[in-house]
């Protein structure tokens, strides 16, 4: 796959921090509630976020 923009992608690695796991309600709540987990992704932005970055490879997702 190729990105639709120009650029160098750059990730910085920083050094490792507590973690603590999530409670199990919360374990795959896209699976669980698919409505709600829908909204939820539209509502935040990301979907559309993913449309501009990818364009139609982000489709699906």
């Amino acid at each position: 796959a190729h990105l639709q923009r120009k650029g160098e992608i750059v990730t910085e690695i920083t050094g490792v921090t507590d973690f603590w796991p999530a409670e199990e309600y919360h374990q795959d709540f896209w699976k669980k509630d698919p409505g709600t987990y829908k909204s939820y992704r539209r509502g935040c932005g990301r979907d559309a976020r993913l449309h501009d970055l990818w364009g139609d490879l982000a489709t699906g997702h």
